[in-house]
């Protein structure tokens, strides 16, 4: 195992990485968050947060 696993691993981060799907919403996209992500983050509905890309990604703040 390495570093960079064992590390995720103690911080309980460990396979929360997920595929998740873009849908749409009125004129916008929506990027649906997965519920066992969403609760370790302690995400709720109505909460802000601030999106910006990042070369290819897409960071999202909160």
């Amino acid at each position: 195992m390495s570093a960079i696993e064992a590390a995720a691993k103690a911080k309980g981060i460990w396979g929360l990485g997920r595929k998740t799907k873009i849908t749409r919403t009125g004129n916008s996209l929506a990027v649906r968050i997965p519920k066992e992500l969403a609760e370790h983050l302690k995400i709720k509905e109505g909460r802000d947060a601030y999106i910006h890309p990042d070369v290819k990604k897409l960071v999202i703040e909160f």
